[in-house]
């Protein structure tokens, strides 16, 4: 019988279950229950992206505009499908891009919780709503070093 209301990922932190928010908590146990590893990320891998949409050929366009008013800071814009699959990414940071690289957040691997566990994109996916998962607050180890906003 387990006593203990935290799934697993809140023990290794020892978050006690008043600090922890119920949507951060509920997508922590959903990560659990979905066989996520909490060492690392291991998202699938579906294919190319569709470039000729007109979702993705606007949102490449907002992006790159954003983007432009970012240069020099160490940010990434996403762009994905409803299922969580990036269909673009976008960062003037080459480090960053990298790092991006070495946990798969690239255009055609799924970051639904599903995949990835409870990270920004995939949070405001599972709940319709805007989200901000903070590094600490990943359910995978290997994304802690990041803070996710997503919408």
């Amino acid at each position: 019988m387990n006593i203990n209301p935290l799934p697993s990922r809140a023990r290794v932190h020892s978050a006690p279950p008043a600090s922890v928010p119920p949507r951060l908590l509920a997508s922590w146990r959903r990560s659990e229950n979905y066989g996520v590893p909490l060492d690392g990320v291991q998202p699938v891998f579906t294919g190319t992206a569709d470039d000729g949409s007109l979702f993705t050929e606007c949102g490449r366009d907002v992006l790159s505009d954003l983007r432009t008013t970012l240069d020099g800071e160490p940010v990434s814009l996403m762009l994905t499908d409803a299922e969580g699959v990036v269909l673009e990414r976008q960062s003037g940071d080459k480090d960053l891009i990298k790092a991006l690289d070495h946990v798969n957040l690239a255009p055609g691997f799924s970051y639904s919780e599903r995949e990835a566990g409870t990270n920004g994109l995939g949070l405001a996916l599972a709940d319709r709503m805007p989200s901000l998962v903070r590094a600490d607050d990943h359910y995978s180890l290997s994304l802690q070093g990041y803070t996710c906003a997503a919408a």
